[in-house]
């Protein structure tokens, strides 16, 4: 141990070992002040209940839709409603006798259907009821529609573009028909 013998010593020594507390408590302040803004701006950034992603013109959006797929079903979205129209197995979100959610932009839906118990097979009984609530809509005007798989095990593309001759609609087909049972998808739709 170093025996300090002046109190100019002792004062060096104290301002040495302040200035370091200073320092670490700058680099402390500065990694948690970083930290909060991202989590700012990734929440900022991420469609929710409250607020979603819709950009300035020009600037690309967001339909996050994540669902349980059993089959061949395709979501088919215009202005601000979508649908499902269901093809083969069991039907979106359907688990047994259990009904779990289509989620858009983090908000949840559970589509009805004129078969509740899901053993008409007929086309017309295979669309849902309407989800009326998608923020950001997609505008009426020509896009394009890039499809990104965030977790999913099956094919999913785009079916239909939207363009004026079909009014604005696009078609997304969740192809799960390859895999035994279901799984649970996760994908972005973006333009």
């Amino acid at each position: 141990m170093t025996k300090l013998g002046t109190s100019t010593e002792v004062d060096a020594a104290g301002s040495g070992l302040l200035r370091g507390i200073l320092v670490a408590g700058t680099v402390a302040l500065s990694f948690l002040l970083g930290l909060c803004i991202g989590v700012f701006l990734h929440v900022g950034s991420s469609p929710g209940a409250a607020g979603v992603e819709a950009g300035a013109p020009g600037q690309s959006r967001r339909i996050r839709v994540e669902a349980y797929i059993d089959g061949r079903s395709r979501l088919i979205v215009q202005g601000n409603t979508i649908q499902w129209h269901q093809f083969e197995w069991n039907r979106p979100g359907q688990l047994g006798n259990e009904l779990l959610p289509t989620s858009i932009n983090d908000v949840q839906w559970f589509p009805e259907w004129p078969d509740p118990d899901g053993t008409e097979k007929s086309d017309a009984k295979n669309y849902s009821g309407k989800f009326g609530a998608l923020q950001p809509p997609l505008p009426a005007t020509p896009v394009h529609v890039e499809v990104k798989r965030i977790t999913g095990r099956g094919k999913i593309f785009v079916v239909q573009q939207p363009a004026a001759n079909n009014q604005y609609t696009l078609i997304v087909e969740f192809n799960d028909n390859s895999f035994k049972g279901a799984a649970y998808y996760i994908v972005d739709l973006s333009y």
